[in-house]
């Protein structure tokens, strides 16, 4: 799913990682999963910031939180620093799995 965007710029793209924990609304589902939002390299931080400021302040919304659990998502709304590094160890602990596996695309 890509969010749209203006004609001749990036757009958002939604990706999904795991938590470790289930969110209510899916508790059969074989692993929870929340968005994150990822803006294109050398995006200025300052917008990088604000972009992440009013998601979390969105999310916190009754109405939309109630949406988003409903739909299987956990809204969390942190920082970009803390989903960098979330994103770095996700990256490094199934890097070392795929690597120990010796996993390879087809």
């Amino acid at each position: 799913m890509t969010l749209p965007c203006s004609p001749g710029r990036s757009c958002i793209k939604p990706i999904r990682v795991t938590l470790p924990y289930r969110p209510a609304a899916s508790p059969a589902a074989p692993g929870p999963a929340c968005s994150g939002l990822l803006a294109p390299a050398g995006t200025p931080r300052d917008v990088v910031r604000r972009v992440a400021d009013e998601v979390a302040r969105i999310v916190r919304l009754d109405d939309v939180r109630t949406r988003l659990e409903a739909m299987g998502t956990v809204p969390v709304g942190g920082t970009p620093e803390e989903f960098d590094a979330f994103i770095a160890a996700e990256t490094a602990k199934w890097g070392k799995v795929i690597r120990e596996a010796k996993v390879v695309a087809d």
